[in-house]
């Protein structure tokens, strides 16, 4: 029988930016707001499903992004993209943040000159995934 898994987390916090600047995407109440850049007042964007919520559970899980370190950071980068996450699952917990690097499983850590890799640009697809109506 397979494990049953927690579906919509207890907490999904996502901020990213530069320079002071960022955009936030936050689960409330089981919708998700977004505070764009620039901005102080959240807007809606969508009520994922519950299929959406256990598809993209899975898809952490595929990501192995429960072992993703706390801190990626490229020193030889000073300005660029910085970000944040916070995902809270009764079982299951990310919380990391990284500035002109990322978490990288598929890739093995591959990191270019601040380029994002594989498991990242998987991982914002997969957001705004979430945040279609």
């Amino acid at each position: 029988m397979p494990k049953s898994i927690q579906p919509i987390p207890n907490k999904f916090i996502f901020q990213e930016g530069g320079f002071g600047v960022s955009s936030k995407l936050e689960l409330i109440s089981g919708a998700l707001y977004e505070t764009p850049q620039f901005e102080k007042v959240a807007l809606k964007r969508s009520e994922p499903s519950m299929e959406r919520w256990i598809s993209f559970r899975h898809f952490l899980d595929y990501l192995n992004a429960w072992k993703w370190k706390p801190s990626y950071s490229n020193q030889k980068i000073l300005d660029g993209d910085q970000w944040s996450l916070e995902i809270e699952y009764g079982d299951a917990k990310i919380s990391c943040s990284g500035s002109n690097s990322y978490p990288a499983f598929l890739d093995a850590d591959y990191q270019e000159n601040g380029k994002e890799s594989l498991d990242w640009r998987l991982f914002r697809a997969s957001t705004a995934w979430l945040t279609q109506r």
